[in-house]
């Protein structure tokens, strides 16, 4: 459904009848809370349903160019959606009569609501902690939260407090078998996501203990949630990425010695532990572990950690997992090595691995630093000779880029031009633009033309299988020459609307006859391969937006004739036809 399609005053007969009866019995039982129009034709408001849901709509002269909910249902217009849109239709009806219906629309409008802090301004402190009592008395959710806002204040040290409110917030949103489904995520996600936040507070303020133990809290207690959660939302992902990535930003800050051993030992601890195997948050530990591990003592135990997880994995399984976690730990092991300042025992262990491709190429890539380029080279060659065994043709294409990276730093013009036309392989503009710095502006002509030509004999070896196998090369060529004369001959040769919508664009507008040809020519062929009214709207679509166009409607209209000629027993699509604009 295109949004732009549809209009606030007819909206009912575009969308599904029973969602139609369901959005009207909520806008007629008072289910709107709040509904205001923020800026011209932007109305946001609030919704009740089983939730209190937030909604919104756009429009532009009375079209619905878009609008939102973010209630959990996954229909295009929900219940609270449609009861929001009755709503808009009511009030803008009600303006469009005029002084007539003031008193009608007076009912209609809410009266504006003082602010909350106009309200808190007012209300007696005494008043407001008896509120918060009795309210939190009766509403564990909203005493969940105030319990993670202002955890602080509750005296418990070293993080029980945020675990045993994340915990009971958990117990709170589960099921009886412990479950916790995708409605009740977030209600159970809620105070971790107020603790992150509180997290953040805390260190631009620089207090740095309490954001360790919240970002300690809620991993362990949102990873463990996981576990027995329909996540669908991210919502825990989230809260447990942005705790780690607080994790680490504390380590780049001058925090005190005793904080930074907290952290390495509590991720070190981690990082052994099975559970956190799902989803890598094992690595996540160890890669901060090894960040804090800033003596020799602390980097040798992180050492000694990773010896003993490469020990037990089997080497022997072809599987890729094991691969992944091998690459993972020995790229761990060359970081330690390296910053024990053993870079000989570094060196050496990526040579010994050099079948992996991420250490080779990180090899390659220090080799390149150091402008020892032969060695780079020679590793490049190898790792393609590799990779072509294994038929892994995105591994080659990295070395190849590699090789053209040394290429052109050692500034060989040949070789550039020999590697970046392997890169092209005939669509790729990137290594076109390469290829085409390597020469003068009047040689350069002679090589296009060669490349085209190329393709054009490729095209006509592959014509059993696709005649148009290489025309959008061949455009994307022409587009960048700005060959138009030549983009058009391409299009009419191959009337095809995918092409068509594909480079049109690009045209200048003193080509719009030969596009509007080629344009019926491809639709007539589509409408012969193609029914069904989601082909027809398409091809009105088409047609609507060369009406754009100088002199579209004259066109629209001979094409518009010839095709309901040409296709009259198609009533569907005679009918699309007919709402074209006169």
């Amino acid at each position: 459904m295109k949004f732009s399609q549809m209009n606030i005053e007819t909206f009912e007969k575009q969308i599904d009848g029973r969602l139609i009866l369901k959005g009207k019995a909520y806008y007629e039982d008072g289910c709107i809370i709040e509904m205001e129009e923020i800026d011209p034709g932007k109305w946001e408001g609030i919704v009740a349903g089983s939730d209190d849901y937030n909604v919104f709509v756009s429009l532009v002269k009375k079209k619905i160019v878009d609008c939102s909910c973010d209630c959990p249902h996954d229909v295009e217009f929900c219940k609270h959606l449609i009861a929001a849109l009755f709503y808009i239709r009511e009030v803008i009806l009600l303006l469009d009569i005029g002084p007539v219906a003031a008193t009608t629309e007076d009912k209609i409008k809410k009266k504006k609501k003082p602010s909350v802090d106009e309200a808190l301004n007012q209300i007696p402190i005494k008043e407001l902690q008896d509120f918060v009592k009795k309210y939190a008395k009766k509403n564990k959710g909203f005493r969940d939260l105030f319990s993670a806002h202002f955890a602080g204040y509750f005296g418990e040290e070293n993080g029980k407090s945020y675990s045993r409110l994340l915990k009971n917030a958990a117990r709170a949103a589960a099921d009886r078998s412990g479950f916790i489904d995708y409605y009740h995520a977030r209600e159970a996600l809620e105070p971790a996501m107020q603790l992150v936040q509180n997290a953040e507070e805390a260190l631009n303020q620089r207090h740095f203990s309490i954001s360790t133990d919240i970002a300690f809290a809620v991993i362990e207690e949102v990873h463990d949630m996981v576990e027995n959660m329909d996540d669908s939302s991210g919502y825990a992902g989230t809260c447990i990425s942005e705790s780690f990535s607080l994790l680490n930003r504390l380590l780049d800050l001058p925090i005190p010695g005793d904080l930074r051993n907290r952290i390495f030992e509590g991720a070190l601890k981690a990082a052994q532990e099975k559970k956190y195997d799902f989803a890598g948050f094992d690595d996540e530990w160890l890669g901060l572990a090894i960040k804090a591990a800033y003596d020799k003592y602390k980097q040798d135990k992180a050492l000694a950690l990773v010896d003993k997880l490469l020990s037990g994995l089997n080497i022997i399984s072809k599987e890729w997992s094991v691969e992944f976690d091998m690459v993972r730990l020995l790229k761990h092991k060359i970081r330690l090595l390296q910053n024990l300042g053993a870079h000989e025992d570094a060196t050496k262990l990526r040579l010994h691995h050099l079948e992996y491709t991420e250490l080779r190429i990180s090899l390659i890539e220090e080799c390149i630093t150091l402008k020892d380029f032969d060695q780079a080279k020679k590793l490049c060659v190898d790792g393609i000779s590799i990779a072509k065994k294994k038929k892994l043709a995105g591994t080659i294409d990295q070395f190849k880029e590699l090789q053209l990276k040394i290429a052109q730093l050692q500034g060989d013009v040949d070789q550039v031009r020999a590697i970046s036309l392997d890169l092209y392989e005939g669509h790729d503009m990137k290594y076109y633009r390469v290829l085409k710095g390597t020469y003068l502006p009047d040689e350069w002509p002679a090589i296009v033309f060669k490349l085209i030509d190329d393709l054009e004999t490729s095209n006509k070896n592959f014509a059993h299988l696709d005649r148009s196998l290489n025309a959008e090369n061949i455009a994307a060529i022409f587009i960048e020459e700005s060959y138009w004369p030549q983009l058009v001959n391409l299009l009419q040769r191959n009337p095809q609307l995918h092409l068509l919508e594909s480079f049109s664009q690009y045209l200048p507008n003193n080509y719009l006859s030969e596009l509007v040809d080629a344009y019926y020519k491809a639709i007539t062929q589509y409408l012969k391969e193609n029914t069904g009214r989601n082909h027809y709207v398409f091809v009105r679509g088409i047609l609507e937006k060369i009406l754009q166009w100088k002199e579209g409607k004259e066109k629209v209209k001979k094409i518009s004739s010839s095709l309901s000629t040409q296709f009259k027993a198609r009533k569907a699509l005679i009918e699309e036809l007919c709402k074209l604009p006169a």
